[in-house]
């Protein structure tokens, strides 16, 4: 089997975007039910479970659509240059590869940071409503 098949600008695209779909849809999809619980909950004050469940729909949400982009860019790049020398197939993954890493050992520090700024945010108008 010819493997240069699979490093071809159209099969990488493909596979940037089938991850790209995966990223976006992670968080809905594999939402606890403990966590679903105490998102559906009222609290005084806000709802820091729901805030932190939105900051995480986001965070993927914006990663995959990058990825997903990147795909869909890609499949174009391969119809316009069919004879593209496969090697660029492979770099186009390694980059794959390179971003996905970063981009999971960052996730959490991402998420983290955008929620407590937001919820710092929330604190701050509701002490200035208050006052």
């Amino acid at each position: 089997m010819d493997w240069t098949l699979f490093l071809t600008l159209n099969a990488v695209g493909l596979l940037y975007d089938i991850v790209g779909v995966a990223i976006l849809a992670y968080a809905l999809v594999f939402a606890r039910d403990d966590g679903l619980e105490a998102q559906s909950g009222t609290y005084f004050g806000g709802n820091n479970a729901m805030l932190e469940a939105l900051v995480t729909q986001r965070t993927d949400a914006r990663f995959g659509l990058f990825i997903a982009t990147a795909g869909f860019a890609l499949q174009w790049l391969g119809a316009l240059m069919p004879s593209a020398p496969s090697a660029w197939g492979f770099w186009f993954l390694a980059f794959l590869g390179i971003a996905l890493a970063m981009f999971l050992a960052l996730r959490r520090c991402l998420i983290g940071r955008d929620t407590v700024r937001l919820a710092m945010k929330r604190k701050s108008k509701s002490s200035a409503a208050t006052q």
